[in-house]
């Protein structure tokens, strides 16, 4: 096996997220921070109410609004109000290690992204 086609896992997963984060970012300042103005505290109910609406309906509603409101967190440099919201997160947690590696959707997303970076330049 050549040394480029060995990966650490974590490694990986950790970089997908970060891609992620930083695409649902850039669209967000793209269609104008609609969230710019909110004090922090109204900005953690926007949150916390997506957060909950979007754990609840297994990501089928909520998710513009929880991708905003996250986006303004990461662009203030702080962070969303985890503490509020252990319940639905320890629910979602277990129910991710429970669909673990067999999700096709997961699966997908990673072999796109690892094909993304076997084709990307090397610089």
């Amino acid at each position: 096996m050549r040394k480029e086609d060995q990966f650490d896992p974590d490694a990986i997963a950790q970089a997908l997220v970060e891609r992620e984060q930083l695409e649902e970012m850039r669209e967000y300042v793209i269609r104008g921070r609609r969230y710019k103005s909110l004090e922090v505290d109204q900005l953690r109910a926007v949150w916390i109410r997506a957060f909950k609406t979007w754990v609840v309906s297994r990501g089928g509603a909520g998710t513009r609004e929880l991708n905003n409101s996250w986006a303004e967190f990461r662009l203030r440099k702080t962070e969303p109000p985890y503490d509020e919201v252990n319940g639905e997160r320890s629910a979602l947690v277990e129910e991710i290690r429970k669909v673990g590696p067999d999700n096709p959707g997961a699966a997908q997303k990673l072999k796109e992204f690892l094909e993304e970076l076997r084709t990307q330049p090397k610089n």
